[in-house]
């Protein structure tokens, strides 16, 4: 007689790893239907800005091309890029296909991550589920797995490293060691990283006792060896950039001497919480960095390494604080409210680019998540301790903001920790009414209360409004798309008249459109609100040369070459001014 066949239903587990399947699935499909959509767009290949910055590094990378004194930026990410361009031929499509690899598995990670707040499966797979939905459908989540930027990478590696850690018995200490190391490295893609170790010493020293460890001296040794084990891997993970720097080009440089400038940019006496220019500085990634190092030596009077450069920024940020205590301090409340308010500070410009072309799928943005994730993380904090561990990653990654400044990309980390306790407390909210128990969704209502004007004021500063605008016209001006660009410039022209990016767009606009003359306006205007603008000194440049004024246009060339020396076009335009005055070597024929 033949064996019956078992009818015995799915174990619990095998539905969990079912539903994690399913999630991944998902996710991956929403990415690649968004890249899909990119990889047949202009907008594949950047061209201005940090990506940019970073796709001409790498480019110089797989060139050979020698690194000269420290990094200027975080050098993981770029060598990362020079990787997958050398395998993809010099296409970026196999980073962006790794990027929403990596975004999908951020899903799986919220998903396994619920079964740490609660012992009820089910209840976990709700919320896990939930959770994940809501970082797939996010909107900045969205637009960053295929942006070519290190975000994606940061955000997946801050939670597997904070899950990985969360489950290493403190005896285990070749496995701290590793984890360490994992963390040093990350930090070489986004130094927030390094907030990983804080959490991980916390875990090692403060966490209950694992059951059956022993107590006393005997139960602490073995975290106090794990916790030196850890501080040795993450010494060691970074010891690529800080090893470089210290035996290499001599310059006492830990990760980036971008560092100074990005601690100046946000304390200062016109910093705002998100990254202002300061006065006198230009906007785009390479006309900060030059006159960041230009400044810097103008007021030290001679010529500075990399290192000294950083130096500089840092001790006038520092005298700013110590001379201002009070400022400082109202400085990082600001800090604290934009971190968790609705507006999108999006300094690359991607999300409002992609969003208007079709390419990302609709979805909730940072406000709607904060909104959630916010009086969760209060309830969670006060009420229920499993929660705990997600929230410390939070306020950690919060933490690590502070000294420097806000944009969405450098706040995105955060958000797969608010998604998962934001579906915490909305199927936790649930579950008691149905049960008639009223005192838990009487607190999530009234923390949501007093979250909402935290997180949904809506931004009424003309300077923050016009950035977007900006952004789009930028970019709509770049692929020749006048129609397009005229009503967003015109916008941001409009609510600061007074910015000299904003005047220069306005000038680039003009010209394009033929009109000379009031191009010159624009851009004698950009370089009366800032006289570094090398752009708009170009620009005349060019007109005064097209206009046959060649002695007029060596002198516009040649202040836009001192102020960026390594300018092609500029070069390209001075040779022709010269040449135009250069007598000819052949005298004219009698007639």
């Amino acid at each position: 007689m033949p064996a019956a066949e078992s009818t015995a239903p799915p174990s619990r587990a095998d539905l969990w790893r079912v539903v994690a399947l399913v999630l991944f699935a998902v996710a991956l499909a929403a990415r690649l239907v968004a890249l899909s959509r990119l990889s047949g767009s202009p907008f594949f290949l950047p061209d201005s800005g940090d990506m940019r910055f970073y796709l001409d590094w790498a480019e110089r990378i797989r060139a050979g091309v020698p690194q000269e004194g420290a990094f200027y930026g975080l050098p993981g990410y770029a060598y990362l890029l020079a990787g997958f361009l050398a395998i993809g031929a010099g296409s970026p499509f196999l980073i962006l296909l790794a990027q929403c690899m990596l975004d999908a598995g951020i899903a799986l990670l919220i998903f396994l991550t619920a079964g740490r707040l609660t012992a009820d499966r089910r209840i976990g797979l709700a919320i896990g589920g939930i959770g994940a939905a809501l970082w797939i459908f996010c909107i900045p989540a969205q637009a960053f797995a295929i942006t070519l930027m290190p975000t994606t990478w940061g955000t997946f590696l801050l939670w597997a490293l904070a899950l990985g850690m969360l489950h290493t018995p403190a005896r285990r200490t070749t496995r701290w060691f590793l984890v360490g190391f994992a963390a040093g490295l990350s930090a070489l893609v986004l130094s927030n990283l390094l907030m990983l170790i804080p959490f991980g010493l916390g875990k090692l020293l403060f966490s209950r006792d694992a059951e059956g460890e022993r107590r006393g001296w005997s139960g602490v040794r073995p975290r106090l060896v794990a916790a030196c084990f850890l501080l040795l891997g993450a010494a060691t993970g970074t010891a690529p950039v800080w090893g470089f720097h210290r035996f290499v080009v001599r310059e006492p440089v830990f990760l980036s001497a971008h560092s100074g400038l990005n601690f100046f940019i946000g304390n200062n006496p016109a910093a705002n919480g998100y990254p202002k220019t300061p006065p006198g500085m230009r906007a785009s990634q390479r006309g900060m960095l030059r006159d960041s190092i230009a400044l810097a030596e103008q007021e030290a009077g001679r010529p500075l390494t990399r290192s000294e450069v950083s130096a500089h920024w840092n001790a006038k940020a520092s005298r700013f604080l110590r001379e201002h205590p009070g400022g400082w301090g109202r400085l990082q409340l600001t800090k604290l409210f934009r971190f968790w308010n609705q507006f999108r500070y999006d300094d690359v410009g991607v999300i409002v680019l992609l969003r208007e072309a079709g390419i990302l799928i609709p979805g909730p943005g940072w406000g709607a998540i904060a909104w959630i994730g916010l009086p969760a993380l209060l309830l969670g904090l006060l009420l229920h301790p499993p929660a705990r561990p997600v929230i410390a990653v939070v306020l950690l990654h919060l933490a690590s903001l502070l000294p420097v400044f806000v944009t969405e990309r450098y706040r995105l980390p955060a958000a797969p920790g608010l998604c998962l306790l934001g579906a915490w407390m909305g199927v936790t909210t649930l579950l008691h009414l149905a049960q008639r128990r009223w005192r838990f969704p009487a607190l999530a209502t009234g923390a949501t209360l007093l979250a909402t004007p935290v997180v949904l004021r809506p931004c009424k500063e003309p300077e923050l409004l016009a950035l977007e605008p900006y952004n789009a016209g930028i970019h709509a001006l770049r692929r020749g798309d006048l129609a397009l660009a005229a009503p967003k410039l015109e916008a941001a022209s409009e609510m600061v008249p007074e910015n000299a990016e904003i005047q220069f767009a306005m000038g680039n606009l003009l010209l394009a459109r033929g009109d000379s003359i009031g191009a010159r306006q624009r851009y004698r205007r950009a370089i009366e609100i800032n006289p570094r603008h090398e752009g708009a000194w170009n620009n005349l440049g060019y007109i005064a040369l097209n206009e046959g004024r060649a002695e007029l246009a060596i002198r516009f060339l040649e202040t836009s070459s001192a102020l960026d020396p390594e300018d092609d076009t500029t070069r390209e335009l001075l040779e022709r001014a010269r040449q135009s005055l250069a007598p000819s070597p052949h005298p004219p024929s009698n007639p």
